[in-house]
């Protein structure tokens, strides 16, 4: 599947954390990384977001964050420990050749930098 692209401007208005624990476990959303993370043995943690586009769609994305689980590939784009936080603006979209996205980079209110990296 081709995920939509988000527009440049786009913002992080609701961030959710899924945690699959293992095989014999099925996935859970929760709302804080600390409660993602404690949802069984060495859960693979990937995270849920709804962006606000500038003409104000909703698009909803799903991946990982290289500094939420280390399951997930290092970006040169990503700050060490720097997590999705509400209000963060999509600066930059990295596409992989015309089959989708390779990551979406965020700016948070703060000005740190992350990086997520698309599934769906």
């Amino acid at each position: 599947m081709i995920m939509e692209s988000p527009p440049i401007g786009s913002v992080l208005s609701r961030v959710w954390w899924w945690s699959t624990p293992d095989r014999y476990a099925g996935p859970a959303r929760f709302d804080t990384l600390a409660k993602a993370r404690r949802h069984g043995p060495a859960p693979v943690i990937s995270v849920e977001v709804v962006l606000t586009t500038p003409d104000d769609r909703e698009i909803v994305t799903r991946g990982g964050v290289p500094s939420a689980d280390t399951m997930w590939r290092r970006s040169t784009r990503q700050e060490d420990g720097v997590l999705p936080v509400v209000g963060a603006g999509v600066i930059e979209v990295v596409p992989t050749g015309s089959t989708g996205i390779l990551e979406i980079v965020f700016r948070n209110p703060d000005g740190s930098r992350f990086v997520l990296i698309p599934t769906n």
